[in-house]
């Protein structure tokens, strides 16, 4: 996936020319400015990896394809409802937080089993994968631990919700490592632009 946040439109357009048509953004506002009065092609997939504010959840789903930072109840049950009113399925991945520090976004891991037992009942939601941002460390076996992990609960999760096939994990200082693990989206920005 192309990260094209802080890129303008020509980023985008770029990444489509070379074949990758996932793109990641992070910030709702700027991609509204970004792709106002622009033309997309269908198979552009906009996937929105921020955090994610209730109150800009509506305007999200407006604009994304994919959700990948759900990461509370609140939120899933923000976004289904905001869905519903457009009669629109949104895809979604779970964020996982996948060292259980208190200051990180996501899903604790003892309780991601169960939000997604919760969230999969939604009607205007589907449970495409689970994402992880872990904590940034310069130990390689670390974030290779950190990545094992999540494929478990992706593997878990899968097992209740076949739907649930993809892993977002891996940015441009490790995303080599996140492939060998199972990574079936990794997040590029820097190394591209």
């Amino acid at each position: 996936m192309a990260v094209t946040k802080t890129h303008p439109f020509e980023a985008i357009e770029s990444a489509l020319k070379n074949n990758i048509i996932n793109i990641g953004e992070n910030k709702v506002q700027e991609t509204e400015k970004k792709i106002k009065n622009k033309k997309l092609p269908s198979h552009l997939r906009l996937h929105f990896i921020g955090n994610l504010q209730r109150n800009k959840a509506k305007k999200a789903v407006s604009i994304y394809d994919y959700i990948q930072t759900v990461d509370s109840i609140g939120l899933a049950e923000k976004i289904n409802s905001s869905a519903r009113d457009i009669q629109k399925t949104q895809k979604v991945f779970l964020q996982i937080n996948i060292a259980d520090k208190k200051d990180k976004k996501g899903f604790l891991t003892s309780e991601i089993i169960s939000a997604s037992e919760k969230i999969k009942q939604h009607k205007n939601i589907v449970i495409k994968g689970v994402m992880i941002l872990p904590p940034i460390t310069k130990d390689k076996k670390v974030y290779i631990d950190y990545f094992k992990k999540a494929r478990k609960i992706k593997e878990e999760i899968q097992n209740k919700n076949p739907e649930c096939k993809s892993l977002s994990m891996g940015m441009s200082g490790d995303y080599i490592e996140a492939i060998k693990e199972g990574a079936t989206h990794i997040r590029i920005g820097t190394a591209l632009f």
